[in-house]
């Protein structure tokens, strides 16, 4: 991953990828980071946004994303903001055809 904007935030980035892959273990597919950080324009204020595609997703799956994130935004005082997505529909058509998809596949980076 290229250096996005300081080691605290690229150390926060690469623990939530780790926890996800510790707790979800074959569930977890996919982790691309996109937005102002992904596109090198975030400001201190500025969220991390975080693409999560899963096998599933589900009550469970979602609880232990966003739990991860909380635990990583208190630990190194940032703002990762996931977006939790199953395979099914981030692959599927329709949501293929959204702007959002687009802006993900163009400037969106695999972790």
């Amino acid at each position: 991953m290229r250096k996005i904007i300081s080691s605290r935030i690229d150390k926060a980035i690469k623990e939530f990828c780790e926890l996800l892959k510790q707790q979800l273990g074959g569930k977890l597919l996919a982790t691309r980071l996109f937005g102002s950080v992904a596109r090198g324009t975030a400001t201190p204020e500025s969220d991390i946004d975080i693409l999560v595609v899963v096998k599933n997703e589900d009550k469970l799956t979602r609880e232990i994303v966003i739990e991860a994130a909380v635990d990583i935004n208190l630990k190194y005082d940032v703002v990762i903001s996931p977006i939790i997505m199953s395979a099914a529909r981030y692959s599927g058509p329709l949501f293929q055809e959204t702007f959002f998809y687009k802006s993900i596949q163009e400037e969106g980076i695999p972790l």
